[in-house]
Parts: structure tokens; sequence; C-alpha cells
């Protein structure tokens, strides 16, 4: 009688796990893209939301850096080198920003910018204007960076490029009319 329990008991165990070996668990996202794309936050809340910072990294060679999460701004003097302030970014302007986040679909677009979706590099500019905006929304920490990155529209460009490009123009005017940035230093010189 004991070898018989013993026996369907090991049985019953068998059966139980393959039950659960045929329920497979949902695919583990292995990028920040996925996970917030499988989030809750796939598509951010009209307001924004009170974690909501950013790091927008533009012009050439990256050098213009607002970065609100220590709420600093670094801006490039060319010949100059750099001068970095403290900046807050006032409430009404980070909710305008995230505004033109959703309104350009950034937390949309890929973490990399420079091909199309079929694959074929963009044009790229030298020297390079880049562009990376790495940012949190609903705890999900995320970037879209192009590296190699143009200054201003075209319509070679697939229109995820184009309106981040229109992004991160909106934000650079916003931050080239405050008072703070119009009182560092100038820029002395150009690039070419």
């Amino acid at each position: 009688m004991k070898k018989l329990l013993v026996i369907l008991l090991f049985a019953l165990l068998c059966i139980s796990a393959t039950s659960c070996m045929d329920r497979q668990a949902p695919p583990t996202p292995s990028t920040p893209t996925e996970a917030l794309a499988t989030s809750a936050a796939a598509t951010p809340a009209p307001t924004m939301p009170e974690d909501f910072d950013f790091v927008l990294t533009y012009g050439v060679g990256g050098k213009n850096v607002l970065d609100t999460y220590k709420n600093k701004f670094k801006k490039d003097l060319v010949m100059n080198g750099t001068a970095t302030i403290n900046y807050t970014l006032p409430d009404e302007a980070k909710r305008e920003i995230y505004a033109s986040f959703l309104e350009h679909g950034v937390y949309e677009m890929p973490e990399l910018l420079n091909e199309t979706e079929d694959g074929e590099v963009l044009w790229q500019m030298i020297p390079a204007y880049r562009m990376m905006f790495t940012y949190t929304v609903n705890g999900i920490t995320r970037s879209v960076n192009w590296p190699d990155g143009v200054h201003f529209t075209h319509d070679d460009f697939p229109d995820r490029n184009n309106e981040f490009i229109l992004f991160v123009q909106g934000v650079e005017e916003y931050i080239a009319q405050t008072e703070e940035y119009n009182a560092m230093p100038p820029a002395r010189g150009g690039y070419l």
C-alpha cells in the first residue's frame, strides 16, 4: 500500500510539473526601450509625472548640456571651451518640454536614430551635431540618441528623426532666450 501511495504521489507530481512547463512566462524585456513599451508607461500620461527629469545633450560635439537631474546647464563657448552654471528649469517650462516630448513622440523612438527603418545610414555632418535625450518617466530611464545628426529637418529623413530635431530645437530655443543663458559668456569662434 505504501508503494502504491508513493507511485501515485510521484505521478501527480510529474503531471503537475508538466502542466507548469506548458505555461510560459511573458518575455523579460531585454532593453530599456522594450521595458518602456511593455510597461504601463508605454504611452506616458498627458500630465507630467513627478519623476520626469532629463539630460539633453546637443550641439557640435554634444557640448551643450541641460541636466534637470543635477540642475546644471553647460554651454559650448567654441574656442573658449565650455561654461557651466547652476540652472533649475522652471516648472512651467518643464511641463512645456514634457508636452513637446509627447507631441513629437520621443517616448516611441528607438534608442539610436542614425539609420532609416531599412538600416540605411543617414547623412552625417562633420563636425557631428550630436543630440541625445536621456529621460526618466514613471520610474523608467531611457535615451534617444542621434550621435551624427544634423541640425535641420529634411525630406530624406524618417519622420521620427525630423520630430526629434524639432523637439531638440524647441528646447534649444527656450534655453537661448533665458536670462541665465544670456548672462553666460558668449561663444568665441564657430564651426564650419
